[in-house]
């Protein structure tokens, strides 16, 4: 097992968000994110997305493809902003199981893990781009392009999604580097996240749009003191969903939803 901070990052992104690192005899999971480059590997994952989801139509099935890998996303921003590891995130890396209701679990096949330069701000903000580079551009957008493509699903939704996922993961990782302490570590989350939700990505070769640089409402209210999120730019569709005879309705942060329901949906989750 790997020691100091890049043991704590493993631990936290596998409790918080069900990615793994595969351990020595573990055998891999059943697909790779390389797989869903093709449409006949393609196929069979979303099939059976589809099946779990109560056979909506494939534009729910898509968009909320989206929403379920943008955990996977979040997980490895977390590695890379709270605890300066880089992992690696080629697509072929990246293996992952479905489990219930369209969500899945991943795993990320044994290789070395890099240490960002913490207190080196001009070579961590070299590396943030690389960083961003690599998921954004080279893994993320071939993967949301072939699920669109199969799928139907608009891609403005499927990035919006994601990003308004990394936007209150920074909010809720920011919120809990308040103290004097952790001072040093808001400063490079805040940076993290100015470079990786910013209008233009610098590449060493190019500079490309950020699909994820979005300007989302914000939520509070106040039988809710010092708690607040941010609501999604588009629905992630799932209001569509009928599992067990049971309408899904609207989520707390969706843009339909009345200010009765996020706070009915805010008590629940509470």
């Amino acid at each position: 097992m790997e020691q100091g901070p890049r043991q704590d990052a493993l631990l936290y992104i596998r409790e918080h968000f069900c990615i793994s690192m595969q351990q020595r005899g573990e055998p891999a999971y059943p697909f790779s994110s390389g797989d869903l480059l093709s449409p006949e590997a393609l196929k069979p994952v979303l099939a059976k997305q589809a099946e779990q989801l109560g056979h909506p139509n494939s534009i729910v099935t898509g968009t909320l493809f989206a929403k379920r890998y943008s955990v996977l996303v979040m997980g490895l921003v977390a590695a890379f902003s709270l605890f300066d590891c880089i992992l690696d995130i080629k697509p072929d890396n990246i293996r992952f199981k479905l489990t219930k209701e369209a969500e899945m679990e991943y795993q990320i096949l044994q290789s070395p893990i890099r240490m960002l330069p913490a207190e080196k701000v001009e070579l961590r903000s070299i590396a943030a781009a690389d960083f961003a580079s690599a998921l954004f551009l080279e893994h993320i957008k071939p993967v949301f392009a072939a699920v669109s493509v199969y799928t139907g699903a608009k891609l403005p939704h499927m990035w919006s999604l994601v990003s308004h996922n990394l936007q209150n993961l920074f909010l809720r990782l920011e919120l809990q580097c308040l103290t004097e302490e952790a001072a040093s570590r808001r400063r490079m989350l805040s940076a993290d996240r100015e470079l990786l939700l910013a209008p233009l990505l610098h590449t060493p070769s190019a500079v490309f749009e950020n699909p994820l640089a979005l300007k989302l409402r914000s939520f509070s209210h106040e039988t809710r003191q010092d708690e607040s999120f941010y609501l999604r730019r588009h629905c992630c569709l799932a209001y569509r969903l009928s599992l067990d005879g049971e309408a899904h309705g609207n989520c707390l942060t969706c843009p339909k939803a009345t200010v009765q329901e996020r706070l009915a949906k805010w008590a629940e989750e509470c």
